[in-house]
This record gives C-alpha cells, sequence and structure tokens, in this order.
C-alpha cells in the first residue's frame, strides 16, 4: 500500500530523520499489513474452494445417496423413490401386505406361511424377503414334486383307465358272445324240449301199448299158471302114485349085493384134458352119452349109494370108451 510522502517540515536533520524512520516504519507496516490482507484473502480464497468443492462433493453424495435410494427402492419395492417418508409408508404397506394391517384377523394362509418362513413383523425388510423366498422356494419345492406325483398318478390313471377299458371291452365282448351263447342254448332247449315232448308222446303210446301186451300176457300167464298148478297137481297125484308103486320095487340084500359088482374100471386118466378111458366098448353096448358113477375100489359102494364121481362117454372103441 502507497503512503503520500510529506513534505519535510523545517527543523533540520532530526526533524528528516525522525520522518524518515517514521516513514519506514509506515512502510513496513503497511507491508506487513498488506502481506497478512493477502495472506488472510488467500486463505479465505483456499477456504471458500475447499467449501465450495465439500459443498460440490456433498451435493455429488447427495445425488449418489439419492440414486442409491431409487435403485434400492426400485429393487425392493419396484418403484424409484428417493423420499424416506414415502419410502416407510411404501414399506409399511409391503408389511402390511406380508403380516396384514391388523394381527388378529389376519388368515389362516397367511399365518401358516409366516409361521413356515419363521419371519416377524419387527425383522427387517431384506430378511424378511429372504426368508419368504426361501419358504417360497421350499413350497416351489413341494409343489414340483407334488407335480410330478400327480403327473405319475395320472399316468398310473390312464395306464388304469386303459386297462379298465380293455376290460370292459373284453367283458363286452364275452358277454356278447354269452348272449349268442345263451340264445343258441334257449334255441337248443326249445327244440330239445319239443323233441322231448315227442319222446315223451311215443314212450306213453309205448308204455301204453306195452301195458296193454303185458296185460294180456299176465292173463295169458295166468291161465297158463293155472294149467301149470293142475298139471303139478296131476304130477304130484302121479309121482306119489309112482313111489307107493317104487316101493313094491325095493331092492333086498341080495340085489344090493349086485350093484357093488363092478361094471368096469379106469385103466387111465388124462387129467390136464380131464378125461379117463375104461376098459368097456362097443362089444360091452357102450354108447356115447351113457354115464357110469365111479367109486373106490377100496371102500366100495357107500351106504347112501353116491360115488365119488360121475363119468359119460364121449367116444366109443371096441374094447375102450
Amino acid at each position: 500500500m502507497a503512503v503520500a510522502a510529506r513534505p519535510p517540515a523545517a527543523g533540520g536533520p532530526a526533524g528528516l530523520k525522525i520522518a524518515l524512520v517514521v516513514f519506514v516504519c509506515l512502510t513496513v507496516a503497511s507491508l506487513a499489513f498488506a502481506i497478512v490482507l493477502y495472506t488472510g484473502q488467500e486463505e479465505l480464497t483456499q477456504s471458500s474452494e475447499a467449501a465450495r468443492k465439500n459443498a460440490q462433493t456433498a451435493g455429488q453424495r447427495e445425488q449418489e445417496a439419492r440414486a442409491a435410494l431409487q435403485e434400492l427402492a426400485f429393487r425392493v419395492l419396484a418403484k424409484r423413490i428417493d423420499d424416506p417418508v414415502e419410502i416407510n409408508a411404501t414399506l409399511e404397506t409391503v408389511a402390511a401386505a406380508i403380516f396384514g394391517k391388523d394381527p388378529t384377523k389376519i388368515t389362516d394362509l397367511a399365518k401358516q406361511i409366516i409361521a413356515d418362513a419363521g419371519i416377524k413383523r419387527n425383522d427387517p425388510l431384506l430378511t424378511t424377503l429372504q426368508a419368504l423366498h426361501q419358504a417360497l422356494t421350499r413350497q416351489t419345492e413341494k409343489l414340483q414334486a407334488a407335480e410330478i406325483d400327480v403327473k405319475n398318478l395320472g399316468d398310473e390313471l390312464a395306464a388304469r383307465t386303459a386297462d379298465l377299458k380293455r376290460t370292459q371291452d373284453q367283458f363286452a365282448t364275452d358277454a356278447d358272445a354269452l348272449k349268442n351263447r345263451v340264445a343258441e342254448l334257449e334255441q337248443q332247449v326249445a327244440a330239445n324240449q319239443g323233441a322231448w315232448q315227442q319222446n315223451v308222446a311215443k314212450l306213453r303210446q309205448q308204455a301204453e301199448a306195452e301195458e296193454e301186451r303185458a296185460s294180456d300176457q299176465l292173463a295169458s300167464e295166468r291161465k297158463q299158471r293155472q294149467v301149470l298148478e293142475q298139471q303139478l297137481a296131476q304130477n304130484r297125484t302121479r309121482i306119489t302114485e309112482l313111489v307107493a308103486t317104487l316101493a313094491t320095487f325095493r331092492p333086498s340084500a341080495e340085489t344090493t349085493s349086485l350093484l357093488e359088482i363092478a361094471d368096469g374100471y379106469v385103466v387111465q386118466t388124462v387129467w390136464e384134458q380131464r378125461i379117463v378111458y375104461v376098459n368097456l366098448g362097443r362089444k360091452d353096448h357102450i354108447k356115447p352119452g351113457m354115464t357110469f358113477a365111479v367109486y373106490s375100489k377100496i371102500r366100495g359102494i357107500p351106504a347112501d349109494g353116491k360115488g365119488k364121481a360121475t363119468i359119460r362117454v364121449t367116444n366109443v372103441f371096441e374094447t375102450t370108451s
């Protein structure tokens, strides 16, 4: 800073020196003040620039924070919001949508979802959303498993339906065949019944004819029986008469002794052919068909006159039979 010089006062060199000293002091002081003033102004300028930069940085940070807040709100709430009040209101709306506006009126389904997720109203939204996402993932897996089960059941149902359809078709075919067979059998039964009735009628006629013949034959046999009974009575009478007559011809002891005389002897026996040879032939007047009683040579003729065997002549030779 320049200071105007005063004119030298009258007073000699001492005054000049003083004035010079004063001038130097004032100059130095002015220089010092100028330096201080310049330094302060520089510092103020630097401070102002720093403040401006800080304000600019703060503004930029605020814009970045608002952009980040908008991005976060968009990611969480699906819309870009940078007003904290509106964000809080929206978060309350989301919480109300999850937990219900009135906890006492929440549905059973919502209670089940909240219980499965293990979340609370006071939990952070990110934690709540993550828990809901995990619960949704589990439910999705269960749903996929259930869909697989439903598909398998559907395939099994389709297979069983196809089997049932085939069974029904086979049953219908068999039923038709059985109906046709029943119709054929009914026709056969009707035909057989007609034939049976005809046979019954014929059998009745034959039975009646046989009955008539049997009646006639019975009457004839009765007559024959009567005749036979009469003949039997006559024969019995005749037998009685013959027995009485035979009694008069009963042989005596001498006659019995004659019977003990043998007519002939068995000379040879062929057991396997049941043939015996006797020593009687044509010269002895033997004829085929004659019978002889055989007695033991040692024991002779028993008291009852029965022999131990009977032989019949089949072939006759000259001296044997």
